[in-house]
């Protein structure tokens, strides 16, 4: 109807039914109607434990974000009210579009985050190094990005995330380069948690010297140990390559 009160006196009275095919049809108004409309009708299942389950429903067949978007809102107060399938259905939808940088994963991913953190921590996780793994670093950063936006990451996560983000850095030793190279930061970071920051790049076999020389000649700017710590390793380890006396003549000047 083109009434606007009179769609939402219709919705209302929808809303106070209760009933299964109530819900279900204020759910189809959400999907298939006008914005205005849609609204109307997801603000009549706002705190309904009854429409979880078809509102995860139709979160999980969607392929239009904007009511995804819609979907999520009345959603994420519920989620803790998804059957376990479908919020696995929700969380593997979410992995598939993250992991192959297709759009429409966020709204999938809050629920299921919402649903069970834990289980979204270690999917992310798992695809993180899945990724990596098979070589494609820009998406294993995203996806470990994501993980490191939530409380369930660890400082390993937050290590594998400044270990991708280190290994495309330019390198570049000037201070201004360094101040926004966000890689150097999470390492600063970390050290500051008391994450055995050494420990993990000596295990580190992505990386190579260049990369431990940048770091250790920015930790040695910033007077910390690491930093010497790194370069003495550059040194014992580059033999005369130019890496390594580099390394030498950085560790001389950081003695003076």
């Amino acid at each position: 109807h083109p009434d606007p009160a009179r769609v939402a006196f219709v919705l209302a009275l929808l809303g106070k039914q209760g009933t299964q095919e109530a819900t279900k049809a204020l759910v189809s108004v959400m999907l298939s109607a006008e914005p205005r409309k849609a609204e109307m009708a997801a603000r009549e299942l706002e705190g309904k434990e009854l429409a979880a389950g078809p509102l995860a429903r139709a979160l999980a067949d969607t392929e239009d974000v904007e009511r995804a978007r819609l979907l999520r809102h009345v959603l994420k107060p519920l989620a803790k009210n998804i059957a376990p399938a479908l919020r696995k259905e929700l969380l593997d939808a979410a992995m598939d579009r993250l992991g192959s940088g297709e759009r429409g994963w966020e709204s999938h991913l809050d629920v299921a985050r919402d649903a069970d953190p834990d289980a979204v921590a270690s999917a992310l996780r798992a695809l993180g190094g899945k990724l990596r793994k098979q070589g494609i670093g820009d998406k294993a950063a995203r996806v470990l990005s994501v993980l490191c936006r939530a409380d369930r990451a660890t400082d390993d996560d937050r290590y594998g995330l400044a270990s991708l983000l280190l290994a495309k850095s330019p390198k570049d030793t000037r201070h201004a380069s360094r101040a926004g190279d966000e890689s150097l930061t999470m390492l600063g970071s970390l050290l500051s948690r008391g994450y055995d920051v050494a420990g993990a790049l000596k295990k580190d076999r992505t990386l190579e010297l260049e990369h431990l020389y940048y770091v250790g000649f920015h930790f040695s700017e910033e007077g910390h140990p690491l930093g010497d710590e790194l370069l003495t390793r550059v040194v014992d380890e580059g033999g005369r390559g130019k890496v390594a006396k580099m390394a030498k003549n950085k560790l001389a000047l950081s003695s003076r």
